[in-house]
């Protein structure tokens, strides 16, 4: 089964369908919506299940997905997260630090130049 069938129509599914809809998953969404279902599904052994599925398959969850999980998961279950996330972490965005700098650069050139006189209305 492909994530965006079961991530549009796991609502409606009772736990059994839950359970054997997850070990078909051939694909998966983002760590956010793996999360979105975890929250929505009350037996916490389906949401081990859909976890573990979601590793397995190659997830990266950021840790604003995971936090909103509030400890609903098995300790079992977050240990293979934080292993998981450690040896995968989802990509940094590049640093604006260095970009400030030279703005700020620009910035003072600029005021070298034309002065930094305020406009008075």
């Amino acid at each position: 089964m492909l994530w965006n069938d079961f991530y549009d129509r796991y609502p409606s599914w009772a736990d059994s369908t839950l359970k054997s809809k997850i070990s078909t998953l051939k694909n998966i969404g983002s760590g956010k919506e793996v999360v979105e279902v975890c929250l929505d599904i009350d037996d916490y052994t389906i949401r081990s299940q859909l976890i573990r599925k979601a590793i397995k398959l190659g997830v990266k969850f950021k840790d604003d997905d995971l936090n909103c999980l509030n400890w609903e998961l098995p300790e079992d279950v977050w240990d293979e997260i934080e292993i998981y996330t450690k040896s995968n972490p989802p990509k940094k965005r590049k640093s604006l630090a260095g970009k400030a700098v030279a703005i700020g650069a620009v910035i003072g050139v600029f005021q070298g130049l034309f002065g930094n006189k305020k406009q008075h209305k």
